[in-house]
């Protein structure tokens, strides 16, 4: 492989094109990886078309019968009693609440409904309970105003905390983004369980979620399962061991939903070697440690020295060993010794090797691997000047 090829597809990735600005800073104590690090897997690619759910979700209601028996279940795990009709699910009164056999974990949530026009007494109340224990709200929220008293003296349809959006009973929604009774109305949610290290809490779980497109939740840190009227907090006893999966509410009102998937997404401690608030250095250790072995075995199978003395970099910085460098500064004077040898006319494929090591020494002096006074920058430096002013005056 060409100094060219490591330069622009290692986890230097200095950009190929001479003019261009070279990228590469280096792990860190809070990074297991270089910034535009090609040793960084790619995102998994998932396909999507207008109108239509990811191709990783899954259908847990799409209109069908058969999306129903499949997905759905009461609290005892025996068939739902809500009904399919004109391609609806609805909430059948006093029949209980419909929860999934999928448990919600990590989770993307999609789901829509419907406030039954009029609303009746009861104002189209359901819910949409996250982890079986946490309910977003749903009820007629339209101006949040109740639809017998439109006119001033006018009272709330219902406290802030237990109006649509609301994560009942802690956090009223941002903003109220509510459509009127006999629209479909839509959820989008983000949901991340609580951490623990045995029964100790780590980090509580969160919600982020979209009504019809608008935030209303910003990652809420959930106080606990949601109750009525009642204060709660975090419980390991509760939260591990009921019902983790997606539920509907029966407030005994008859409210329609219609397209419901999940996507299981990563735990917020699966990216943590990117530094971020859950960040774990054993994870980032370890990554580290796999990436020195692969980038040593790069090096010792490279076409030349450029290409050996970058990998032999790449080796070290992502694990410091006293081997390694020793290495490095062998290759590194391999290569002084063999760049002062050129001048005036030089190949294109050398010019270019010049212009990316150019880069790479820049990117060191900047990250503390070396110093400007090293003899590796001022050499490349140096040649970089003589084939230049050569090309120049030709």
């Amino acid at each position: 492989m060409t100094v060219r090829n490591i330069l622009s597809n290692s986890a230097v990735a200095l950009v190929v094109a001479a003019s261009a600005a070279p990228n590469g800073d280096r792990p860190d104590d809070r990074h297991a990886w270089a910034v535009h690090d090609e040793n960084r897997p790619n995102p998994v690619a998932v396909s999507v078309e207008d109108g239509n759910r990811p191709s990783d979700a899954i259908a847990l209601f799409d209109g069908t019968q058969r999306s129903i028996d499949e997905h759905w279940c009461d609290a005892q795990g025996n068939p739902t009693k809500w009904v399919l009709k004109d391609g609806l699910f609805y909430c059948v009164p006093a029949s209980g609440m419909a929860y999934t056999k999928d448990k919600t974990e990590d989770c993307q949530l999609h789901l829509e409904f419907m406030v039954p026009d009029p609303p009746g007494d009861g104002l189209g109340n359901s819910g949409v309970y996250v982890h079986g224990i946490y309910e977003l709200q749903i009820l007629h929220s339209y101006h949040n105003m109740d639809m017998f008293h439109p006119a001033p003296p006018w009272k709330h349809a219902n406290y802030a905390d237990g109006q649509l959006g609301a994560v009942y009973g802690q956090n009223p929604p941002t903003v109220n983004p509510a459509r009127a009774a006999g629209k479909w109305q839509t959820y989008d949610i983000i949901f991340h369980p609580a951490r623990w290290n045995g029964e100790q809490l780590v980090s509580p779980a969160t919600i982020t979620a979209f009504l019809n497109g608008v935030l209303i939740q910003d990652e809420w840190k959930l106080e606990g399962p949601t109750l009525y009227i009642t204060r709660t907090k975090h419980d390991h006893s509760v939260e591990t061991t009921l019902n983790r999966a997606l539920a509907l509410q029966d407030h005994g009102n008859p409210v329609p939903f219609r397209n419901i998937w999940m996507r299981h997404i990563l735990p917020r401690c699966a990216n943590t070697v990117h530094g971020g608030d859950f960040f774990l250095p054993e994870d980032a250790a370890k990554l580290r440690k796999e990436l020195a072995v692969s980038t040593l075995n790069k090096a010792r199978t490279a076409n030349n020295t450029a290409d050996r003395l970058v990998w032999l970099w790449e080796s070290y910085m992502y694990e410091r060993n006293d081997a390694i460098k020793v290495e490095i500064d062998t290759t590194a004077f391999q290569y002084v010794q063999l760049i002062s040898k050129w001048s005036g006319e030089i190949s294109a494929e050398q010019r270019q090797e010049l212009s990316n090591m150019s880069g790479f020494v820049d990117m060191g002096v900047r990250n503390g691997m070396f110093t400007a006074d090293a003899p590796l920058f001022k050499a490349v430096k140096d040649a970089l000047n003589r084939t230049s002013s050569a090309v120049r005056h030709y």
